[in-house]
């Protein structure tokens, strides 16, 4: 995928810890099922996850969610719930930050 995935996330303050690979995509139109982010196969692929597993998004802030397959054309769009898109808090169109959620 090269450097598609890899920008900074503007306005970020939380510093996330080292492990693990992280991604930058940008907010996509909201979806209605709530605690899923939609996004792309190579995404995911970039990820090393699949359909089902636990991801963390953040921008301002961090949310958890289920990654499920976005039917987006664009592979660097991610799409979730309009309350957990305000929670983080982020608009439609900003970049945000997505990494498999790593279980202790």
């Amino acid at each position: 995928m090269g450097n598609v995935f890899y920008r900074e996330v503007e306005g970020r303050t939380y510093a996330a810890p080292q492990y693990g690979k992280e991604i930058t995509v940008t907010v996509g139109e909201d979806i209605v099922e709530g605690g899923t982010a939609a996004i792309s196969k190579e995404a995911m692929e970039e990820l090393d996850i699949k359909e089902g597993d636990l991801i963390e998004i953040y921008g301002a802030w961090m949310q958890e969610a289920k990654a499920t397959l976005s039917n987006q054309k664009d592979i660097t769009i991610i799409q979730m719930n309009k309350r957990m898109r305000e929670t983080l808090p982020v608009d439609i169109g900003q970049r945000v930050g997505v990494r498999k959620k790593y279980t202790h």
